[in-house]
C-alpha cells in the first residue's frame, strides 16, 4: 500500500529524445549523458516508437493522477524542468524536502541547506567545471 508518493514528471518534448539519446548510448556501449544520436538515427526512431512513447507517458501520468487521489496532501508532482532549473531549482528541492520531512522515520536536512546541496547534487557539472578553472588558474601561476 502506498501512503505517500513524490512524483517527478519531465515535459515529454524532453524526456522522449533524451530517453532515445540514453538508448543510444547504451547500444553503443557509450558513457551516460555523453553525446546526441544522430538526427538520422533520432527521426527513424521517433518516426516509429514515439507516439507508442507519449501513450506510456499519459499511463503513468493518469496512473498517479488517478489511482492514488486519496493521497491528497500525501502525494506531490515536481517538475524535472523546475527542480533542474537554475532560479527555480532549490525551492522546488526545499519543497521536496518539506513534503519528505512530514514522513515518518524521515529526518531532512536544515532547510537553510538544501539550496546548497541542491547545487551540489543538481549543478555538478558545473561545480567540476569551476574546479577545473581553478586549478588551471592555479597552475598557471605557477
Amino acid at each position: 500500500v502506498i501512503h505517500r508518493a513524490l512524483v517527478i514528471i519531465r515535459n515529454p518534448m524532453h524526456a522522449i529524445p533524451s530517453f532515445f539519446n540514453h538508448i543510444y548510448e547504451m547500444k553503443n556501449h557509450l558513457p551516460v549523458h555523453s553525446q546526441r544520436a544522430p538526427v538520422d538515427a533520432w527521426i527513424e526512431w521517433r518516426d516509429r516508437l514515439a507516439a507508442i512513447q507519449i501513450s506510456r507517458f499519459e499511463k503513468f501520468v493518469d496512473y498517479w493522477m488517478e489511482r492514488f487521489l486519496q493521497l491528497n496532501d500525501n502525494r506531490i508532482f515536481v517538475s524535472y524542468e523546475r527542480l533542474t532549473d537554475d532560479d527555480m531549482g532549490a525551492e522546488e528541492a526545499i519543497r521536496m524536502t518539506r513534503f519528505l520531512g512530514q514522513s515518518e522515520g524521515v529526518t531532512p536536512i536544515d532547510i537553510e541547506s538544501v539550496p546548497c546541496v541542491w547545487k551540489s547534487v543538481v549543478k555538478y557539472k558545473e561545480s567540476l567545471k569551476a574546479s577545473n578553472n581553478n586549478q588551471q588558474q592555479q597552475e598557471r601561476r605557477r
